[in-house]
């Protein structure tokens, strides 16, 4: 239930009023006759409404007391009187009443501008609140937000804006639109906002070029609307500083840029390496038919070389086969007779080594080329006379040779033949590996 007070120094109207009242669903909560009792006792009863007589005795009249309510309690008041004079209309404007009524009022006329004050008063207090919390929002606000009349006139600004262009907020609410965007951006501005003006159709982001107060730029995105303010169709306009995202957005169009150049410079790369590929598989088919013709030419050669060796084959084995029969029919007939010739005693040795050479000549003996190869014409006489069975001293008598040297070459002998640090007889190996005597009937016979 609304609590209305009611201010009138008649006493037949106020009570009235109050009978009036209290049968259209309203408490009131006192009846006063001056405006220092309604100022005193506002301030204690704190109604939702105040009826207020113009013309009350006292240093306060209606319409001062009325200032005072309203200044400091804010509470709706609605002047009641008996004069319609215009100097007491303007005068009481002054006041800011949430109305006006002419004595005696009338019980329909007197409800609906109490209802009338009521919900304006309430709409008021709505609107203050949306208001004050819309400005908590915006003061805390990361963007900057900038509220514009219809005649572009800024009236109010959050700090952030403020901050970002260089102004103070008071000096930022008596700069203009020619004062904050950059001249080559001015026109399409003033046309866009025309045109948010006149109610058409409009794209609400855009970006603009901020002149700070010291002149520097800065990139920002702008989105507006349209809003009431204070009872005023208004402009909304916030402000994103896009500094960062343009740098992002310029360090990612270079890094694109660079992208593409090293795709096109890796693609010149790739196109210069298939046209050297290309030379490369053309060399090489190139090369592959000289291969396959040094290969034919190899092929020819190889078949001309197998007809020579063979042909070489066929010499050597004539030639071995004249060799053997010279050797075993006239040279080794006599070699043997100077073996038994007790005249030539003194160089058994020297015809044994000569004896055994001889037999290599007709009997191939790898071993016997690799012993001959590494050893001395001194140690192969060695090598000889311990095959044929004699003793270090027979040896050293027969080479005119002490037995010491005799040892040092049967030492010798053993590592040449890879065969020193084992248990292998010397005598039994020479034996196995050297080839026999051709005039003993140990010769192949198909030589």
């Amino acid at each position: 239930m609304n609590k209305i007070m009611i201010v009138e120094d008649e006493a037949v109207i106020a009570l009235r009023l109050e009978h009036r009242l209290t049968e259209v669903g309203y408490e009131v909560v006192g009846t006063f006759h001056s405006g220092e009792a309604a100022v005193e006792n506002a301030r204690r009863l704190l109604p939702d409404l105040i009826l207020m007589d113009i013309m009350i005795p006292g240093d306060l009249d209606g319409i001062d007391a009325a200032k005072i309510v309203r200044e400091e309690l804010d509470i709706p008041v609605i002047f009641l009187t008996a004069y319609s004079d215009d100097k007491f209309i303007e005068r009481a404007k002054k006041a800011e009443p949430y109305g006006y009524l002419v004595k005696p009022t009338r019980d329909r006329e007197l409800k609906a501008t109490i209802e009338i004050a009521l919900y304006k008063k309430k709409f008021e207090k709505a609107l203050r609140e949306s208001e004050e919390y819309f400005k908590a929002l915006a003061e805390n606000a990361n963007d900057g937000i900038l509220i514009a009349t219809g005649d572009s006139e800024f009236v109010y600004a959050n700090r952030r804006m403020a901050e970002m262009a260089g102004y103070s907020v008071s000096e930022l609410l008596k700069t203009t639109m020619d004062d904050l965007v950059h001249p080559n951006e001015i026109e399409k501005i003033k046309e866009r906002y025309r045109t948010i003006i006149a109610g058409k159709p409009f794209q609400r982001q855009c970006e603009a070029t901020l002149i700070r107060k010291d002149g520097a730029e800065v990139p920002l995105e702008v989105t507006s609307t349209r809003l009431i303010w204070y009872g005023q169709p208004s402009d909304l306009v916030i402000f994103r500083d896009i500094t960062e995202h343009k740098m992002a957005e310029e360090a990612l169009k270079t890094s694109h840029n660079a992208l593409e150049y090293r795709v096109e410079e890796r693609t010149i790369e790739l196109e210069t390496a298939l046209k050297g590929i290309a030379l490369s598989e053309k060399e090489l088919n190139q090369r592959k038919l000289a291969l396959e013709e040094v290969n034919r030419q190899l092929l020819e050669t190889n078949q001309a070389l197998s007809v020579l060796a063979r042909n070489i084959d066929k010499d050597k084995e004539m030639l071995e086969q004249r060799i053997y029969k010279i050797t075993s029919s006239k040279i080794m007939p006599i070699v043997k007779e100077l073996q038994e010739d007790e005249s030539c005693s003194k160089r058994q040795a020297e015809l044994e080594v000569l004896s055994t050479h001889l037999n290599n000549l007709t009997i191939s003996s790898a071993l016997y080329n690799e012993i001959d190869t590494r050893l001395t014409d001194q140690e192969m006489r060695v090598v000889v006379m311990i095959k044929n069975g004699l003793s270090s001293q027979q040896i050293g008598d027969l080479l005119c040779i002490s037995l010491h040297t005799v040892k040092t070459h049967r030492k010798n002998i053993r590592k040449k033949l890879k065969i020193d640090n084992t248990d292998i007889n010397l005598v039994s190996y020479l034996k196995s590996k050297m080839v026999s005597d051709p005039m003993k009937g140990n010769l192949n016979p198909e030589l």
